[in-house]
């Protein structure tokens, strides 16, 4: 009886220390940056080129503030040759830091990155995903888009200057089967510039002549012009035209 008494009463000792007693401490929750903004893939000639905002939140809704680089992951595949059940195939490509953005060039907040190897008939699919400072990735971003087989340039540029303006003019662009003309793209440099990865328009071209304005006098700038198709959806540039130059004049 009293070896029984003794049991209960550290029977009952034990489990009063066991409720007493607290698990290990539980981390926060790691905030994961969200997805990046404004994805958009086109074919630019025989190249594709990606453009993309960066993410500017965690996909709790909070703000991301430690933003580290961007992997750019590519894969090319043809007809039945994707996998999405298989291990992961994705190559990286390059790691973009927005402040360090080479190999892409940033635009204001506009990111973007030309790639190129892709054959005729192949689709291209890429897949965007931020880092932070601590090497936790985010949610992925997919764009893809077949490649086809690249369009001439325009034909025809010429140019005339007049005072603090010039006039473009070149010859219509065929429109290849199963796509519709959207534009032209106007790509202007001065003479101390490269050519920017975005035209110079706001919008298409809808017309085959083109007038810039707002230019200083006796500086040469240079032009080229490209077509804008849509193939239902997916977008596709020309190769680009010869290059013109012209320095505005007074009178």
């Amino acid at each position: 009886m009293k070896m029984q008494h003794l049991f209960l009463v550290s029977l009952a000792l034990l489990l009063l220390v066991s409720c007493g007693k607290k698990g290990p401490v539980r981390p926060f929750q790691e905030k994961l940056p969200a997805a990046v903004t404004t994805a958009k893939l086109l074919q630019r000639g025989a190249d594709f080129q990606l453009q993309w905002k960066m993410p500017k939140k965690n996909q709790d809704g909070s703000r991301l503030t430690d933003l580290d680089t961007l992997n750019v992951e590519r894969l090319f595949s043809s007809e039945g040759e994707f996998c999405a059940e298989c291990p992961d195939p994705w190559p990286i490509i390059a790691r973009v830091h927005p402040d360090l953005p080479a190999p892409a060039q940033s635009v204001g907040d506009l990111f973007l990155l030309r790639d190129s190897g892709a054959r005729v008939g192949q689709m291209a699919r890429y897949r965007l995903q931020a880092n932070n400072r601590i090497g936790d990735t985010g949610l992925p971003r997919i764009i893809k888009q077949r490649f086809r087989e690249p369009v001439a340039a325009p034909a025809g540029l010429s140019i005339i200057t007049h005072d603090k303006s010039i006039e473009l003019h070149w010859q219509p662009s065929p429109v290849p089967a199963g796509a519709r003309l959207i534009g032209y793209q106007i790509y202007r440099r001065d003479e101390t510039e490269s050519f920017l990865p975005v035209a110079t328009n706001l919008r298409p071209i809808e017309k085959i002549n083109f007038e810039d304005y707002g230019l200083q006098n006796s500086r040469t700038y240079y032009y080229r012009v490209r077509t804008l198709f849509d193939f239902e959806g997916e977008f596709l540039e020309s190769m680009p035209s010869i290059v013109v130059s012209a320095r505005p004049t007074a009178g």
